[in-house]
């Protein structure tokens, strides 16, 4: 009983990780499209990765 409860809060973590690497990709992107400039993307990486 115990152990299923763990794996199902792993598969929770992992749901929510890979969310949020869906979620940082999308910004990524919208924020290189909007600004458009490789300097911007730069700084974003570097403040934000």
């Amino acid at each position: 009983m115990k152990e299923g409860k763990i794996e199902e809060e792993v598969r929770e973590y992992e749901r929510g990780e890979k969310m949020g690497r869906i979620v940082k990709g999308i910004i990524m992107g919208m924020m290189v499209v909007v600004m458009g400039c490789n300097s911007w993307e730069v700084e974003i990486q570097r403040r934000y990765f």
